[in-house]
């Protein structure tokens, strides 16, 4: 996925499924168990070395030290403004920058 492009891929699991439900069922019911297949200190290996395309899989990731403060290394917040009818968006402590002089926040939620 694009999104998780500056993320690391620290481990795989796959579902060893005890039921026959299919996917769903898999992931509501508790007798569904995962099983470490891959993990970034597995040497010589890659994920798709591993990877059936017929099981499910889940994946523990991991960002850089800077994403726990934001979305965007150089722009700290987790705060976005969007306006639909300008097709404006911006984020982070720019925001204090481009609509100080326009808006008075009167709630936040």
């Amino acid at each position: 996925w694009p999104a998780l492009r500056c993320f690391e891929l620290v481990s795989l699991e796959e579902v060893q499924d005890n039921n026959s439900g299919g996917i769903l069922s898999t992931l509501i019911h508790s007798s569904s168990s995962w099983k470490k297949v891959w993990d970034n200190t597995m040497n010589n290996t890659t994920p798709s070395s591993v990877i059936d395309p017929t099981l499910l899989y889940r994946a523990t990731i991991r960002g850089s030290p800077w994403t726990s403060y934001a979305w965007d290394k150089n722009n700290p917040g987790f705060v976005f403004w969007y306006e639909p009818h300008s097709s404006r968006f911006t984020y982070g402590m720019e925001l204090t920058k481009t609509l100080s002089q326009e808006h008075v926040c009167t709630h936040i939620h």
